[in-house]
C-alpha cells in the first residue's frame, strides 16, 4: 500500500493520497519516496496531488511535500495541489508555503490551473 491511488487524466497524473492523517513521515519515508518516483515518471506533465481525504499532515510531513516539490521541479513537471482542508492550509500559509506551491480547491481547478 503506497498511501495513494493514481488515475490519468488527458495529460495528466492525479495521485489521490488515501490518508487520513499523515505522521511522521519525514521526507525520506515510503510514502514521499513513492510520489517522488511518481514526479520523475511525470517528467514535462502535471502532477495533481489530491489532498482531499487527508484530515491532518504532521510537520514533519511538510519537509516531504518541500522535496517532492523541488523533486517536480528537477524533473520539469507542475506539481499541483488541492482539496487541502483549511487546518492543512492554514500551517501551510503559516509556514508561507502557499507562495511557493501552487494551490487550487478541487481535482478540476487544478487540472485547469
Amino acid at each position: 500500500d503506497l498511501g495513494f491511488t493514481v488515475q490519468q487524466v488527458d495529460e495528466a497524473t492525479v495521485a489521490t493520497l488515501q490518508r487520513r492523517r499523515i505522521t511522521g513521515e519525514g521526507s525520506r519515508s515510503p510514502l514521499w519516496a513513492s510520489l517522488e518516483e511518481l514526479a520523475n515518471q511525470v517528467k514535462s506533465g502535471l502532477l495533481v496531488l489530491d489532498f482531499s481525504q487527508v484530515q491532518y499532515v504532521a510537520s514533519q510531513a511538510l519537509g516531504g511535500l518541500v522535496m517532492l516539490a523541488k523533486r517536480c521541479r528537477a524533473a520539469g513537471c507542475q506539481l499541483h495541489l488541492c482539496g487541502l482542508c483549511p487546518s492543512i492550509l492554514e500551517v501551510l500559509e503559516l509556514m508561507k508555503l502557499d507562495k511557493a506551491l501552487k494551490i487550487y480547491p478541487g481535482v478540476e481547478e487544478a487540472l485547469a490551473g
